[in-house]
C-alpha cells in the first residue's frame, strides 16, 4: 500500500467515523464537508480542477486535514482535524512499518505473538522435514513431539495428514520395526 492511498484510507475512515457520529451524511455537514474536500483534492492529483493553493506538495490528506483545521478555526485536541492526523499518522507508520522503540511497533502483540508461533514452526519443520523425505526410518518421538507442540501451539490443533501427524505416523511403524 503506497503512503497516498494509506493517507486516503485514513481519511475516509475519518470522515465515516464523523458521518456516523453525525447521524449519517448530510448535506452541510462536517463529514460531507471532508468528502467533497477529499474529492476535490484527488481530482487535483488526478489532474483535475481543483485549488490546493500554496500547499501544492501536500498530500491529498493533509490537504483534507488542514482544510478541516481552517474550518474549524484551528486543530484542537480532540477535533475532527486532530482525529485526522492521528489516523493519517498511524496508517503512514503502518504503511511504512515506523514505530517507537525500534522494533515493528506496528503489529498488535496478538499479531506479533501469532508470527511468532508461525515461525517456530516453520523452525521445527525446516529441521524435521528434510528428515522424514531422506532417512524417515531415524525420525525419533522428540522429532514428532516437537512438531506437534509446534503445530499445536499456531494452529490450535494437530492437523490430520499435516506434517506433525505424518511424522507420529513414521514414529509409530519405526517404533513396529524396532529401528528407532
Amino acid at each position: 500500500m503506497t503512503s497516498k492511498q494509506a493517507a486516503s484510507d485514513a481519511a475516509s475512515k475519518v470522515i465515516s467515523d464523523t458521518a456516523k457520529a453525525e447521524g449519517g451524511p448530510a448535506k452541510g455537514s462536517a463529514s460531507a464537508q471532508m468528502q467533497s474536500e477529499v474529492t476535490r483534492a484527488r481530482n487535483t492529483e488526478q489532474g483535475g480542477s481543483g485549488n490546493l493553493g500554496d500547499s501544492s506538495n501536500k498530500s491529498a490528506a493533509g490537504q483534507v486535514i488542514s482544510d478541516v483545521a481552517k474550518a474549524e478555526g484551528g486543530t484542537t485536541k480532540g477535533s475532527t482535524s486532530a482525529k485526522m492526523q492521528s489516523e493519517l499518522t498511524k496508517s503512514q507508520n503502518v504503511s511504512t512499518g515506523v514505530g517507537s522503540g525500534g522494533g515493528n511497533s506496528a503489529v498488535d502483540p496478538a499479531t506479533q505473538s501469532q508470527m511468532d508461533k508461525e515461525a517456530n514452526l516453520a523452525e521445527a519443520q525446516d529441521r524435521v522435514v528434510p528428515k522424514m523425505e531422506n532417512d524417515p526410518e531415524h525420525v525419533t518421538k522428540e522429532d514428532a513431539s516437537l512438531l506437534r507442540s509446534r503445530e499445536t501451539r499456531a494452529h490450535g490443533i494437530t492437523e490430520k495428514g499435516g506434517v506433525a501427524a505424518t511424522a507420529q505416523h513414521l514414529v509409530a511403524e519405526n517404533e513396529k520395526k524396532g529401528t528407532v
